[in-house]
C-alpha cells in the first residue's frame, strides 16, 4: 500500500480541511460576543450633499430694470444674489443676454458654468437689451428669472 489509512472523513475535519483550502475563516475563530458596528463619518459626493430638488432662482440685482446708459464704452457689470445650497455643494450660475433689433429679440450672449455672482460684458450699438440668470447644481436647474431690460442712448 502507499502508507495511507482509509478512514471515514468527519465533519468537522471536512470543514477544516475545507476553510485551509478556500481561506475561509475557521470557525473557531469567530469572535464569541459581538460589538455594535462602528460608522465612520466622511465627507458625502456632491450629489449627497445638496438638496434634491433644484436650486432657487437667483435674484437679479443690478443693472436694474428698465436702465438707460449714455456713457461710452457700453460696458455693463450684470449682479445677482447667490443662492443658498448646503454645505458642499457646487453652485454655478448662467447668464443670457439678448438684443431688441429688426422687431424681435436675438440672442447676444449664453454663458453657463459661472462660479460668481458678477458678470461683465461690453456691448455695441444704442440699442434696448434684455437679460435674466439661473442657478445650477448636481439636483437640477432652478427656473430662470424673469427678463430686465436696459437701453444704451449713445
Amino acid at each position: 500500500m502507499d502508507g495511507f489509512t482509509k478512514r471515514p472523513l468527519s465533519r468537522r475535519d471536512a470543514l477544516k480541511a475545507l476553510a485551509g483550502i478556500t481561506g475561509a475563516v475557521a470557525i473557531s475563530s469567530l469572535p464569541n460576543k459581538w460589538s455594535t458596528p462602528r460608522v465612520d463619518v466622511g465627507a458625502l459626493p456632491a450629489f449627497a450633499q445638496c438638496s434634491p430638488n433644484a436650486p432657487d432662482t437667483p435674484v437679479q440685482v443690478s443693472p436694474a430694470d428698465g436702465s438707460t446708459f449714455d456713457y461710452l464704452p457700453r460696458t455693463v457689470t450684470f449682479e445677482w444674489d447667490a443662492v443658498s445650497v448646503p454645505d458642499g455643494c457646487t453652485v454655478t450660475y448662467g447668464i443670457e443676454i439678448e438684443v431688441w433689433t429688426g422687431g424681435v429679440w436675438q440672442p447676444t450672449l449664453l454663458q453657463d458654468g459661472l462660479e460668481a455672482t458678477s458678470f461683465g460684458a461690453a456691448f455695441s450699438g444704442a440699442f434696448p437689451f434684455r437679460w435674466r440668470v439661473w442657478a445650477t447644481t448636481v439636483s437640477g436647474v432652478s427656473e430662470k428669472s424673469g427678463w430686465w431690460e436696459f437701453t444704451f442712448t449713445v
